[in-house]
């Protein structure tokens, strides 16, 4: 397995899924482990520690393109009989392993081509595109995920599995109610700052919202990225009354205000799965979501849909939730079930029944 996830400080939602699989093969996988990673990531050992089978592979990789070529022309090296596993969306493409198997999150790289530098879309285009073509087996995390990968890559739907995934955080994590409140009502976003999250519609939405109370807030929880293109949202929009960034917090933090918020709100214009969705649910926090993408495939009928591209749609469902506590209560209740479709134990048992297929050559 490709480790190169845990080296992240500040981990997103792609390197928590990573390891959220990494563990859990970590504890299920009957064989060798192989784990190739720099041993100074301090979230290694967690990892390590769960298999009795561990093998690390330590390497002096960095973050940045020496990471980069580490994987490409390093790691194919180790153990190169075994299924060779890539989680982060990209994988070897020159030197591939006979049983490259990768994970590809989402094709947004071809989706939204104005949202990413020309430099992202041209490595994507080669460590993601051409990756994927010359690997055995991908995975994904949804069907529309795995159609999009049809359509725009041309690879025949027998080479694509879906496992759904878990929530983001732990499960543990997230179901505690202990934890302190707030002074005021609020809603909240979370997710790193990309302009897809569309972070503008909901700005606007508030903006909509003329005769909202002065108490309530909205609270933006994360950071932005690099190698994706200004947001440009107007400067009125980001200094609204009630509005407040609070950049990148703990896990511990942000289950608390998933359980204290009135809805998590999350109008993104193209997902490949949505893990904070799922979060929401799992925290019995009210969603409002967008119908586009993998959304609506992801919430089911336990979230309130609106069309992305129309702000008033977000500004009805958000005065809903404030005006409707019988609707809120009703939302809690179907995303609490809604969630046990989405857990960590299912998806790596799926991965593991998954790998051992391509190990036994089941899978060609």
């Amino acid at each position: 397995m490709n480790g190169r996830f845990l080296l992240a400080d500040q981990p997103t939602g792609t390197h928590r899924s990573a390891a959220n699989f990494c563990l859990g093969l970590a504890h299920h996988w009957p064989g060798r482990f192989h784990l190739g990673t720099d041993p100074r990531a301090s979230r290694a050992g967690p990892f390590l520690q769960a298999s009795p089978n561990a093998i690390l592979h330590p390497s002096r990789l960095t973050t940045g393109w020496r990471a980069h070529l580490w994987e490409q022309f390093l790691f194919p090296r180790l153990a190169p009989r075994a299924v060779q596993l890539h989680c982060m969306g990209t994988a070897p493409f020159l030197f591939p392993a006979r049983r490259q198997t990768m994970f590809i999150h989402d094709l947004n790289f071809m989706i939204l081509r104005d949202t990413f530098s020309h430099t992202f879309r041209l490595w994507y285009r080669l460590a993601c595109a051409l990756a994927a073509r010359r690997s055995r087996h991908l995975i994904c995390f949804t069907g529309y995920v795995k159609s999009s990968i049809t359509r725009l890559l041309g690879i025949p739907a027998q080479r694509i599995s879906v496992i759904p995934q878990g929530p983001g955080i732990e499960e543990d994590l997230l179901a505690q109610t202990h934890t302190p409140g707030f002074a005021d009502p609020f809603f909240m976003c979370v997710g790193s700052l990309q302009p897809h999250k569309n972070l503008r519609a909901v700005l606007q939405a508030w903006f909509l919202w003329k005769d909202r109370p002065a108490s309530l807030g909205l609270k933006i929880i994360g950071q932005p990225q690099r190698n994706f293109m200004a947001l440009q949202i107007p400067p009125h929009f980001l200094d609204q009354p009630g509005v407040s960034f609070t950049g990148y917090v703990s896990d511990a933090e942000l289950v608390r205000h998933y359980h204290h918020a009135l809805a998590f709100v999350y109008p993104s214009l193209e997902e490949g799965f949505g893990l904070p969705v799922v979060e929401a649910f799992h925290a019995g926090c009210p969603v409002i979501t967008s119908h586009a993408s993998c959304l609506p495939e992801v919430a089911g009928e336990a979230a309130l849909l609106v069309d992305p591209h129309q702000p008033e749609e977000l500004t009805r469902a958000m005065q809903r939730i404030y005006s409707e506590p019988r609707l809120r209560q009703r939302l809690i209740a179907a995303g609490r079930l809604r969630a046990q479709l989405f857990s960590w134990d299912s998806a790596s048992r799926a991965l593991v029944n998954l790998l051992l297929e391509i190990s036994s050559g089941k899978i060609r």
